[in-house]
């Protein structure tokens, strides 16, 4: 019990650098507008709680893609969407707000608004401050990402036939759920279970599900890492890396 409360403790005080997570808040929105921006056009209807619904989305999640006021417009954005789906009915047939891929980008939005995005690629790192910050959302998405990759195994398991491709796709969830948190099955696991997901897009009919897990994988990055690689691509110094 004290090693499990000292692990919850180590993953709540970690810091690092927000480039990874200002990158995820802005794959987020891109997300999210995927997901929710067409249901929300505002020719479907002009009731007043519709559109002042569309409008908090439309301009929160605008702000929190240029990371203006970052840690509220998430927030809004976020909380704007679970009103839609508390309070609006279906827009229109078989456009249902309680669509899978729709539930899934939710939990991405709740996770890059629960991180330090603002502190990179935002108007908000403009006010000052340096680019490090808490990483325990990080580690929320990770778990996350197991969850969903063993419930979904979990839930193919109990189908009363178990056909090859089926098979398959248990294997994947599988390692998804398991291999990343093994250091050196970690990247081998993103690249398969990644390069799966977005296989299976051109089968899901526009449906954002496989983007939302590779959002998720991301999130096993190692921030340290993105910080060099995007120090590199600006054409930066990295400086070298100590020698054991």
């Amino acid at each position: 019990m004290a090693s499990l409360s000292a692990m919850i403790s180590q993953a709540l005080s970690l810091e690092g650098s927000t480039r990874l997570s200002g990158l995820l808040r802005i794959g987020a929105v891109l997300l999210l507008w995927s997901a929710w921006a067409y249901p929300f056009i505002l020719h479907f209807d002009l009731a007043p709680l519709r559109l002042a619904l569309a409008l908090s989305f439309y301009l929160s999640s605008f702000s929190w893609l240029l990371g203006w006021r970052s840690r509220l417009a998430g927030l809004v954005c976020v909380l704007t969407l679970l009103a839609t789906v508390t309070l609006l009915e279906s827009p229109r047939p078989g456009e249902l707000w309680q669509q899978p891929h729709r539930q899934l980008s939710l939990v991405v939005a709740w996770l890059a608004a629960l991180g330090p995005g603002a502190g990179s690629f935002s108007l908000d790192r403009l006010r000052g401050g340096g680019e490090r910050g808490p990483l325990w959302s990080l580690t929320l998405g990770r778990a996350a990402a197991s969850l969903l990759f063993l419930g979904t195994a979990w839930a193919m398991l109990r189908e009363p036939e178990l056909e090859p491709l089926r098979i398959g796709l248990v294997a994947l969830c599988l390692v998804g759920g398991l291999g990343p948190w093994w250091r050196p099955l970690r990247l081998p696991s993103l690249v398969l279970v990644g390069a799966g997901a977005l296989a299976l897009y051109p089968l899901s009919l526009a449906d954002t599900a496989p983007w939302s897990v590779v959002w998720l994988l991301a999130c096993w990055l190692d921030p340290a890492a993105v910080h060099r690689g995007v120090d590199r691509l600006l054409g930066e110094q990295v400086p070298a890396a100590p020698q054991p």
